[in-house]
């Protein structure tokens, strides 16, 4: 597992800092509506692999204290197949929000 987490480090780090970009840049509105369809565009392009992936990344020491709130924030993992997690009670890992918009109140 270490070894194959290694070769994908640096494509998680860059996922991240894409995501951190859009949700602390001054240069979009303050608005989480227009926040979330950047992020949306950046999850239209990740697999159905790369999404389980990430699910997986995010729990790990490398992404639960910073990725995770993100992609919980901007539901981040909307279109992941609970099929495809090792377990189906993974999924409970994460608040509903990872899985479906819920604007912050």
């Amino acid at each position: 597992m270490y070894l194959l987490t290694s070769y994908l480090d640096h494509y998680f780090r860059h996922l991240y800092r894409i995501i951190k970009f859009v949700n602390e840049t001054t240069l979009l509105p303050d608005s989480f509506e227009d926040r979330y369809q950047y992020t949306s565009m950046v999850r239209a392009q990740l697999s159905k692999y790369e999404l389980v992936w990430l699910f997986y990344n995010c729990l790990s020491d490398n992404g639960k204290d910073k990725f995770k709130p993100l992609i919980e924030k901007y539901a981040l993992l909307k279109n992941l197949r609970f099929d495809l997690l090792a377990k189906q009670e993974h999924k409970d890992l994460y608040t509903s929000s990872a899985y479906k918009k819920i604007p912050p109140q």
